[in-house]
């Protein structure tokens, strides 16, 4: 196995650039089934990095023969919804030479499975759709989402020390990034999720939430789905998985009763590892 890194720049509104980082491991040559994983990492699309798959999970991933290229993208409030999205597809292009036409699944957790969803439709109506989309308790209809993005969060409140506005806004900064750890910028999302200000950091508003979302028809229309998530989850509420299910009968599912939102974070519990085998059992199939 063999890990690299390269540099893409991505354009933002104005002209701007910005520069994303892309990893890429390769599986041994003689286990190479000449496929690609597309993964996106979570958090809120306000912090997070690319490389944020536990170890575990991916030499599974490369055991099962798969090329694992995760991606960095442009992170609000700096950024918003609509040029986050442009910036995915910029990256995903760019690293085409890394993506085997129809061998390709896209796979994000959380908002990283957001934008996984998103890009998904938008490479299908230019006839480029991927293999698949693993969606790790994502969501892709924002209606759904409308208490999280603008009502504060009893659970955040009483789950983390109240974040001051002053700190909020010295969290965000004022320079664009690609790339912010947990420990550099939960609190932003945290003061998001207590306050109700989620929305606003990513600049959405009630009116425009269905031009960030997919509808029935657009659901109906995605590639085959794995959706995995927790019916206990706390961020993301369950119904976001079960009605993406529902509007796509042929998705496979894998949903576990408690373990909360991210709920293959624990390496101890069992049930991350029973998803990303089940994940990968059905990307094989696929890919025959």
């Amino acid at each position: 196995m063999s890990a690299s890194a390269r540099t893409t720049h991505v354009t933002l509104p104005k002209g701007a650039t910005l520069p994303v980082g892309i990893t890429i491991e390769r599986p041994q040559p003689g286990c190479d089934r000449h496929a690609a994983l597309f993964y996106l990492h979570g958090g809120g699309l306000l912090y997070g990095v690319r490389d944020d798959l536990p170890r575990r999970y991916v030499d599974i991933i490369l055991g099962r023969g798969l090329t694992l290229v995760t991606a960095d993208y442009p992170l609000a409030p700096q950024v918003q919804i609509g040029a986050i999205l442009n910036a995915i597809e910029e990256v995903f292009r760019s690293s085409s030479d890394l993506l085997p036409e129809g061998r390709t699944f896209l796979c994000g957790r959380s908002a990283g499975a957001y934008l996984a969803l998103m890009l998904a439709h938008r490479l299908g109506q230019s006839g480029e759709a991927p293999a698949g989309v693993a969606d790790f308790y994502g969501y892709c209809n924002l209606a759904k989402m409308r208490a999280a993005l603008f009502q504060p969060s009893l659970h955040y409140r009483r789950t983390y020390a109240l974040v001051a506005p002053r700190t909020a806004r010295r969290l965000a900064g004022t320079e664009p990034l690609s790339s912010a750890p947990l420990e550099r910028r939960l609190g932003l999302y945290v003061y998001a999720r207590q306050t109700g200000n989620w929305g606003s950091l990513l600049a959405v508003t009630p009116s425009n939430l269905d031009a960030f979302s997919l509808d029935a028809e657009a659901q109906q229309d995605l590639p085959p789905l794995f959706i995995a998530a927790s019916r206990d989850d706390e961020d993301v509420p369950f119904q976001n998985a079960t009605a993406l299910a529902a509007q796509a009968p042929t998705a496979e599912t894998f949903f576990v009763d408690e373990g909360g939102h991210d709920f293959d974070r624990d390496l101890a519990r069992p049930e991350g590892m029973a998803a990303w085998n089940s994940c990968l059992d059905w990307a094989g199939r696929k890919i025959l």
